[in-house]
């Protein structure tokens, strides 16, 4: 398993010539080994401490997260520990630059996986959403399998993309093929009931061109091959409206119950069609026991970050305060978007909403740089276009030149992720200094790229009016 930890833990350089830097008041031993681990009943005060110093709804409620959850989240631990560590009587009478290292947990992020090999058994959490594959390559890859039950049929169930709405999904269709009758079959991997706490289906659909007779019918079945199969019960789902002429919005089927099913049992997708029915249906987003978009799941995780004695002789916070954006973080762009009256209409419904102007997308927990999404002109696209965006887009296909676009797109991140760092410490805990030593915050966001490139962003900030309502300064900006 991969781990994405939501709080990056800081890192010092070795002391150089302690002896000489330390207080000439005090000639206390200097520890360079010191550890301390917090209990539970450090959380519960440092959750008490957060609630005093919290000026929104919105920062109270992580405050009692802490104790609740009994976990710090993103930048915390620098803010909130040292009143903790200042309260433990074993951790005093120590020399000036004395460390400290404190291990802690905090929110991470665990990659779920998301696909299987041939023969293998889902017993987890599970979403599959068709990606990564040939536009009209046959399903049968990543444990998901097809049959042909009508020999003389030919169409088959086909990966497919939707550039102008970054979507994939499975496709089957009568269409070019309607002189024979279809009993074609995609079926999932093997789901293991038993090994999982909820016992449930679900999956997207849509269907297009409606013709003859044609449906789509879900099975829960003990074999993969349908014509093998001793147990095929069909099951009832929310299906998508016929639309004359054009294709439907896609539905959510609802959750399917499995708890009847004690063992291992596959579902399948039977496309249905006498002769002449040639509907178009597609399936997305498919997902077994809860299964999370992006196959990313919040776990706890244990972190350590150092901390110093400071010529006070207390415990002081970091110089270096390091943080990824968390989902929260790019949801309140995606509501800033949304709320405000001259930039609602770049906002979206899809993909639990998003925003196209800053280029938020709390689904994903990234910033989404592409020119498809974002400068590229569709008409069936909810959100209006940017047309500033769009004019440095066309700029650049007549020039061959895409710079003034990719600085434009920059800009508009970077202005955004200051909004976010402003609106996570609006509430406390943004400081200039500590101890006569000036705090940098660095922050990294995850940006989405051409050719569906994941790359990471750090910006570092200085602070120069503390929280409430803190005002930032951009100091450095990096590339991971």
């Amino acid at each position: 398993m991969m781990f994405f930890v939501a709080f990056v833990a800081v890192s010092c350089n070795p002391m150089e010539d302690i002896n000489g830097e330390l207080d000439d008041e005090y000639t206390g031993p200097v520890r360079e080994d010191l550890t301390y681990t917090l209990t539970p009943s450090d959380y519960k005060d440092i959750s008490e401490i957060a609630k005093e110093h919290t000026l929104t709804v919105e920062a109270y409620e992580l405050a009692e997260r802490v104790a609740e959850d009994t976990m710090l989240f993103s930048g915390q631990a620098a803010v909130y520990a040292p009143y903790v560590l200042n309260n433990k009587d074993s951790l005093l009478g120590f020399g000036v630059e004395t460390m400290l290292e404190l291990t802690y947990i905090t929110q991470g992020f665990e990659e779920v996986k998301s696909n299987v090999e041939a023969g293998e058994t889902v017993t987890f959490p599970y979403t599959y959403n068709f990606s990564g594959h040939e536009n009209y390559d046959e399903v049968n890859q990543d444990g998901w399998t097809g049959y042909k039950l009508v020999e003389t049929s030919s169409n088959t169930w086909q990966y497919r993309y939707y550039q102008s709405e970054d979507r994939y999904y499975a496709q089957m269709s009568g269409y070019q093929d309607d002189a024979t009758a279809h009993d074609t079959w995609m079926v999932s991997p093997g789901l293991d009931v038993s090994a999982v706490d909820v016992k449930t289906f679900s999956f997207q659909s849509a269907q297009g061109h409606p013709a003859g007779d044609a449906k789509l019918r879900v099975y829960v079945m003990d074999n993969a091959d349908p014509s093998k199969a001793t147990v095929k019960d069909e099951v009832t789902y929310t299906a998508p409206e016929e639309v004359p002429g054009g294709y439907s919005d896609y539905v959510s089927s609802g959750d399917i119950d499995l708890s009847s099913y004690n063992n291992v049992v596959y579902v399948g997708f039977q496309y249905d069609a006498p002769v002449g029915g040639t509907t178009t249906f597609q399936v997305n987003d498919f997902r077994f026991a809860g299964g999370l978009q992006d196959a990313i799941a919040e776990v706890k995780v244990n972190t350590s970050e150092m901390f110093t004695i400071g010529k006070d002789l207390k415990w002081v916070t970091p110089s270096v305060i390091s943080f990824d954006f968390a989902q929260s973080d790019y949801q309140y762009m995606t509501d800033y978007v949304k709320a405000n009256s001259e930039l609602t209409k770049y906002w979206e419904s899809n993909y639990n909403g998003r925003e196209i102007y800053y280029g938020s997308s709390p689904n994903y927990s990234n910033f989404d740089m592409r020119y498809s999404t974002r400068a590229i002109e569709d008409d069936s696209r909810e959100a209006e276009f940017d047309p500033e965006l769009v004019e440095l887009y066309n700029m650049g296909v007549a020039s061959s030149d895409f710079s003034a676009l990719d600085a434009k797109l920059e800009e508009r991140t970077l202005e955004a992720m200051m909004m976010m760092l402003k609106n996570k410490y609006a509430g406390g805990g943004a400081v200039i200094e500590s101890n006569g030593e000036t705090i940098t915050y660095e922050v990294r966001a995850l940006w989405f790229l051409e050719g569906y490139v994941n790359q990471y962003v750090v910006v570092s900030y200085q602070c120069t009016k503390a929280s409430p309502n803190p005002e930032f300064e951009q100091i450095e900006v990096t590339y991971e």
